[in-house]
């Protein structure tokens, strides 16, 4: 099993659309609508770190009026830590990542995940098209001939574009001759050309260079055919997605010489007398088939999500405000005067950031027998799909990542991090304060702030070094002041009141909400009580065997396990429900009565008539023969309503074949509703 840090909860596969998002307003609350102000304890399970605006070393403070440092965590980091939450428990999209289309090559499976050129070639753009000046297959020169050549070995250089520096000349051309030789290439003898410099040789050769790595003894030398290739876009784009970015120092210095003279030295992937790839390199890097974006599965809808709903957003052209505001949560048990703070000696720890390219852990694998993959899905993949949202699980101790040595001894600094995190057991007080939220929206926000009531048993985490152990935190609700639109009271409300109301809402939606992958994972992931700090340690470039962890769990097949499935859970997988099943069948109850309730109204106003029903609605909706004047009287009455045929017939068609989820049905009634009050007025006037 791979070892690591992190680990994934599961996508949520249908994303949960609140059916009132479309009436969320700051000016006219909801009937059942309260604002408030949530007063909350934030208490350090472990050593906790944020990192202050102004150095990078402390935690984020300011000076008071007698020059103390006063510490707090900043309202939006802890927002952030629950809004991560609450996408989690509300079945929310995943809003927040990097869409890029990543780039491969991956030694461990040559065939699938690596560019093997059989040829090379210049690449020329051609007004809007582009070809390749065919130079057939690549011929290898060794870097004592270049040395003869050029007096500069090639050999010292890293990358390419030093190479044509040392050498004050890019794509020099040099006298050659030709020889064969026979290579033992993985087993295999197959003859092979090879390039010598020869000054006396009316042969040339353009000398093409690479960046260098373990164990390379040759660059290479381009000879034109005189022939031409047509290339695709496809495989251009594909190319400068690659190459064409910061991640690539030649790639840059190509895309500098490319814009200056339209050609630059590639090598080609030709099958069935077609160019499908081209790079940098003799083994280059292939594009990836599919984005972030398309590894996503889930529902996404151009609607609003429960966390859109509570925290707002921001996307293209359209934006909504949040309804929830946080304070600075002030840290309450301790003051440090500024001059005993700077005597703190801080922590110095490398704290990596894990590659989302290395597919045994980004990407679900599926096809797995035991505790090995039987073949890797990667994003090539056209049934690929991501691993989820990366979460830290809990450690029960705090560890250490010290910063590595060179074979010198030397220390790399450049990857440390240094900081002064406050002690475990430092509190902090704030408020999170909301306006016009629904009972379920209140109860969603606490469910993700005690983890559905659970603060005692599952922590969160906040800040830096969480994959060491530190920011390990229990929320403490100390009280929920609301004022309630409908009746204008005052109340100090039970926490549980809001959880009840939430997961009533969550398992209308999803039956199974409670035992769903997503809710397991997560509290998989928060459990107080789970001691698997043995395993959540990083993969090592290099272990104790001087080998790489990385490229050697591929070639054993391992992969990052669900957190759940790892020993030493000290929590129950079992969540507790508040909600028992009779209540909840009498909520659908409820809906069921207020919607026949609704329809008979809309019914009777629109028509003038106290004979007909749902049921005769339900004729119409389905084609069935009905009376002319009945007939008349519907056309006219429901095809005037506003967005009758984009919004209101799709789930009255559903709900005339009982179709119909009871999240649509609570849709439907908000909008009859709406309906009743326009014919009310209609009819009125």
């Amino acid at each position: 099993m791979i070892t690591a840090p992190y680990n994934f909860i599961p996508l949520n596969k249908k994303v949960f659309y609140p059916p009132w998002t479309e009436d969320i307003s700051h000016d006219i609350p909801f009937s059942d609508g309260e604002s408030g102000e949530i007063e909350i304890t934030i208490e350090a399970k472990s050593p906790i770190f944020i990192r202050d605006g102004k150095n990078d070393e402390e935690f984020c403070h300011f000076i008071n009026k007698n020059g103390a440092k006063e510490f707090y965590i900043p309202g939006s980091s802890f927002k952030g830590a629950v809004r991560s939450v609450l996408e989690i428990m509300g079945f929310a999209k995943l809003n927040f990542f990097d869409d890029k289309r990543f780039s491969v090559r991956d030694m461990t499976d040559r065939k699938n995940l690596v560019g093997q050129a059989n040829g090379c070639g210049f690449l020329i753009k051609r007004e809007n098209s582009y070809v390749i000046e065919d130079c057939g297959k690549p011929i290898t020169i060794s870097f004592n001939e270049i040395k003869k050549a050029t007096k500069v070995y090639t050999k010292n250089f890293k990358s390419a574009s030093e190479k044509y520096d040392a050498m004050n000349s890019c794509l020099k051309q040099i006298p050659i001759k030709l020889e064969k030789k026979m290579m033992n290439i993985r087993g295999n003898t197959i003859p092979k050309q090879i390039a010598k410099y020869d000054l006396s040789s009316d042969k040339k050769g353009i000398l093409v260079f690479t960046g260098d790595i373990n164990k390379k003894k040759n660059e290479f030398i381009f000879i034109s055919k005189n022939d031409f290739i047509p290339v695709s876009q496809r495989v251009v784009e594909n190319f400068k997605t690659v190459y064409f970015n910061e991640n690539s120092v030649d790639g840059m210095y190509w895309q500098k010489k490319f814009k200056e003279t339209g050609k630059i030295p590639v090598f080609y992937k030709k099958i069935n007398n077609q160019i499908v790839a081209i790079g940098l390199t003799q083994l280059f890097k292939l594009p990836y088939n599919k984005s972030i974006a398309q590894a996503i599965e889930q529902d996404i809808q151009d609607k609003t999500d429960l966390a859109e709903a509570i925290f707002g957003y921001t996307k293209d052209k359209k934006a909504l405000k949040g309804r929830v505001q946080f304070s600075h949560f002030k840290a309450t048990t301790i003051r440090f005067e500024a001059s005993n703070y700077e005597r703190l000696e801080p922590k110095e720890e490398v704290l990596g950031e894990p590659k989302p390219t290395y597919y045994p852990n980004y990407i679900e694998q599926t096809d797995i027998s035991g505790n090995r993959v039987n073949k890797y899905k990667t994003l090539m993949d056209e049934d690929a799909h991501i691993s989820g949202r990366k979460r830290y699980p809990l450690r029960q101790t705090i560890t250490t990542n010290p910063v590595s040595t060179n074979d010198d001894g030397v220390e790399n600094e450049n990857v440390a991090t240094k900081f002064k995190p406050l002690d475990s057991g430092t509190t902090f007080k704030g408020k999170i304060r909301f306006h016009n939220l629904k009972p379920q929206e209140i109860g969603a926000l606490i469910s993700a702030l005690t983890l559905h009531g659970n603060n005692n048993t599952h922590y969160l985490n906040l800040g830096m070094a969480k994959p060491l152990g530190y920011g390990k935190v229990k929320i403490n609700i100390n009280t929920i002041i609301t004022h309630k639109y409908s009746d204008n009271t005052i109340e100090n409300r039970e926490i549980e009141h809001y959880l009840k109301e939430f997961e009533k809402t969550m398992r209308l939606f999803e039956p199974n909400w409670l035992q769903s992958n997503p809710i397991k994972e997560l509290f998989a992931t928060t459990c107080a009580n789970t001691n698997n700090d043995g395993k959540l340690v990083y993969q090592k470039l290099k272990n104790s065997q001087d080998k790489n962890d990385f490229v050697e769990d591929k070639k054993a097949r391992k992969y990052l396990k669900r957190y759940s499935q790892w020993q030493n859970q000290g929590c129950s997988q079992n969540i507790h429900s508040l909600v028992s099943q009779d209540e909840i069948e009498g909520f659908k109850k409820e809906i069921d009565k207020k919607l026949e309730e609704i329809l008979q109204m809309v019914i009777q106003k629109g028509l003038k008539e106290t004979k007909y029903n749902s049921r005769d609605l339900c004729k119409y909706i389905n084609n069935e023969e009905l009376e002319e004047d009945l007939l008349f009287a519907y056309d006219s009455v429901l095809y005037d309503l506003p967005n009758y045929s984009e919004k209101i017939e799709p789930l009255l068609k559903k709900y005339c074949n009982n179709k119909l989820s009871y999240i649509e049905k609570e849709k439907l009634i908000n909008l009859l509703q709406k309906v009743y009050k326009n014919l009310y007025k209609r009819k009125s006037n």
